[in-house]
C-alpha cells in the first residue's frame, strides 16, 4: 500500500541537489549547480536529463562563502509558488 503525501493530487515533490564541478582541464575554477528533482515522475525517468530541472549555477573559481545567500531567491519563488506554507531551516547548510 502506498503512503499519500500530497492531499491534492497536483503537488509536486521536488527533490534539491548541489554539487561543484570543474569547468576546465587545469582545475582552477569551481562551478557549482542547483538541480531539482521531480519526485513525482517514475524513478526511472526522474534523473534523465531532460527531466532534471536546472534551477542555478554558481560561478566560481571557489565555492561560496555564503550559500544561503544563493537560496534565498529559489527559496523565495516556491514559497510564492506553494502559496507561503513552504518551510526551510537554512541555518544547517554549508
Amino acid at each position: 500500500m502506498m503512503k499519500a503525501f500530497f492531499l491534492d493530487e497536483r503537488d509536486i515533490g521536488l527533490s534539491a541537489t548541489c554539487d561543484g564541478f570543474q569547468l576546465f582541464k587545469q582545475k582552477t575554477d569551481d562551478c557549482w549547480v542547483i538541480l531539482f528533482i521531480n519526485n513525482n515522475l517514475h524513478p526511472s525517468l526522474r534523473v534523465k536529463r531532460e527531466n532534471l530541472l536546472t534551477t542555478m549555477i554558481i560561478p566560481g573559481p571557489r565555492s561560496p562563502k555564503d550559500f544561503n545567500s544563493f537560496l534565498s531567491p529559489i527559496i523565495c519563488e516556491l514559497q510564492e509558488l506553494e502559496g507561503n506554507c513552504f518551510s526551510l531551516n537554512l541555518n544547517n547548510i554549508n
